[in-house]
């Protein structure tokens, strides 16, 4: 869809009455509601425009709620929020106009790294994450909308739904009872008694920023919610440790600000296999063979399905 630059610039001068819009492009961030970053004269400040259908208009409340509750706590570099618009007045869908974070993502960052600085860079990514962590909760949930049971959250949120669906897709019918067996099995690891925190819940190199090889930020909190921190190692474990070295370094980075349970690792396990069909779910709706498969891979060595 393209956006009349004369309506951007009108939403813009909300806040930046000077501003100039030269142009705009979308930047590849977000796979659901999308960014783009603007092109504008006479203002230092670099902008991005985060556009959300309405039915997600909720998941703007709650990143508005998620920055201002870290640039409160003032422990980890996030977006400025300037305009939090759900009315359609100078646009004809909900926004927030927000400002860049300095410096390039870590997946960028990362690739052209040597081995040592690639092990500082995991650790400082596991300090921010702990320091993330330290933000508590009353209860699990949706943050905007929370329940009391991590469990609960879990089964009606993260995926039992989505997993009770899964007859719905080519997978073999062996490996889907053996996953429904699985997540039966150890529904003990649920139940857990630490207290709700900030978790962000697509924390990956392409949602962090590095300047000077130090962490300038963290965004893209869409998907965030109050629940266990243990939850939030799902993409680091995928994405991040490539090996051993780059896993331990994290580790302990994160131990400097918060710590993990005796169970963590089994939990962990549980966490991605749940995670895995669900994403398996999703790919598989809309197309994208490849990545169904490599979720489906993952699904089968946690569970030993052969």
């Amino acid at each position: 869809m393209e956006i009349a630059l004369s309506s951007i610039q009108k939403a813009v001068r909300k806040e930046f009455p000077q501003a100039t819009l030269d142009g705009y492009e979308k930047i590849n961030k977000g796979q659901i509601n999308e960014v783009y970053r603007l092109d504008i004269k006479n203002i230092d400040t670099p902008l991005l425009l985060r556009k959300y259908s309405t039915n997600d208009y909720w998941k703007a409340k709650k990143e508005v709620n998620v920055y201002r509750t870290l640039a409160k706590q003032g422990k980890v570099p996030v977006p400025e929020i300037f305009i939090q618009d759900r009315k359609r007045n100078a646009l004809p869908f909900p926004y927030l106009l927000m400002s860049e974070l300095p410096g390039k993502d870590l997946q960028e960052t990362f690739d052209s790294a040597d081995n040592d600085t690639k092990e500082l860079l995991m650790e400082r990514t596991g300090e921010c994450l702990g320091k993330m962590h330290q933000i508590k909760y009353p209860a699990f949930g949706w943050i905007i909308d929370s329940v009391e049971n991590w469990g609960e959250v879990i089964k009606r949120d993260l995926g039992w739904s989505i997993i009770e669906n899964i007859f719905e897709t080519n997978m073999p019918k062996k490996l889907i009872y053996r996953t429904l067996d699985y997540m039966y099995e150890n529904m003990n690891l649920l139940e857990i008694k630490e207290k709700p925190v900030l978790v962000h819940n697509d924390f990956t190199m392409d949602n962090i920023k590095v300047q000077d090889n130090l962490i300038s930020g963290v965004f893209d909190f869409e998907h965030a919610l109050s629940g266990h921190n243990e939850y939030d190692f799902i993409k680091p474990d995928w994405l991040m440790f490539t090996n051993k070295k780059l896993k331990e370094r994290f580790m302990s980075g994160y131990k400097k600000n918060s710590d993990v349970s005796s169970k963590f690792e089994e939990r962990l396990k549980y966490y991605e296999t749940q995670r895995a069909v669900g994403m398996y779910m999703w790919f598989y709706k809309n197309g994208n063979k490849e990545e169904a498969q490599k979720k489906l891979d993952v699904l089968k060595s946690n569970i030993g399905f052969d």
